[in-house]
């Protein structure tokens, strides 16, 4: 599929993980296993652009159908792979090669995110136009929020000069966005979005812990 949309080019996604303070840790086998904080974290970027763009351009109610039925297959998916049992899991390994096995879990939770990433589009895409263009931004900001975090880094706000990293992340990623996204994201609301956001993240990891 061809990418319809600016894609970051290496250099501003290079520029973004020192922003976002992801360090990578010495990895042995590099040649042969790509990084996976830098793998993880570009992916998310680039998603989180691609969402934006397919939210303002495609967000037409009459497309929803497929979307919506898309959306559901992947949370049943996402949904019967989690509540395998042990030994079910176990017959399912066996029909995978040894080198995939080790990557199973994380396909797991990745489908789980998927499920989840496209019901956001379905809701989005939803709305009236101007609403729209409200919740897509605040939703790319929560996207940009996920990718850091994923990949231990960490994007800031300082409210005493209300600057920080989010706001410099934003600032590298404006001309990848859609004209929508250069409006409405005052430093109050990053503020309130990124608080937000961290409360939400604290619930999930410790319902994901128990």
């Amino acid at each position: 599929m061809k990418w319809p949309f600016p894609r970051p080019s290496p250099d501003v996604l290079a520029e973004l993980r020192k922003i976002a303070a992801i360090q990578e840790k010495p990895n042995p086998f590099a040649l042969l296993f790509p990084s996976r904080r830098t793998g993880e974290f570009d992916a998310g970027i680039t998603a989180a652009i691609y969402t934006a763009h397919f939210v303002v351009v495609g967000g037409r109610a009459k497309r929803l159908t497929a979307r919506k039925r898309i959306a559901r297959h992947a949370r049943e998916l996402a949904t019967a792979l989690r509540g395998m049992k042990a030994e079910e899991k176990a017959i399912l390994l066996r029909f995978l090669p040894l080198r995939r096995q080790a990557m199973f879990d994380d396909f797991v939770e990745t489908t789980h995110e998927l499920a989840d990433k496209a019901r956001t589009v379905c809701r989005l895409a939803a709305r009236p136009s101007g609403k729209l263009s409200s919740l897509a931004r605040h939703d790319f900001v929560n996207e940009l929020l996920d990718a850091a975090a994923d990949a231990d880094g960490n994007l800031t706000l300082n409210k005493r000069s209300e600057r920080g990293s989010l706001i410099e992340a934003l600032d590298l990623l404006s001309p990848y966005l859609p004209a929508e996204f250069t409006k409405g994201l005052s430093f109050s609301t990053l503020f309130r979005l990124r608080h937000t956001w961290g409360q939400n993240r604290r619930k999930k990891l410790k319902t994901l812990a128990v």
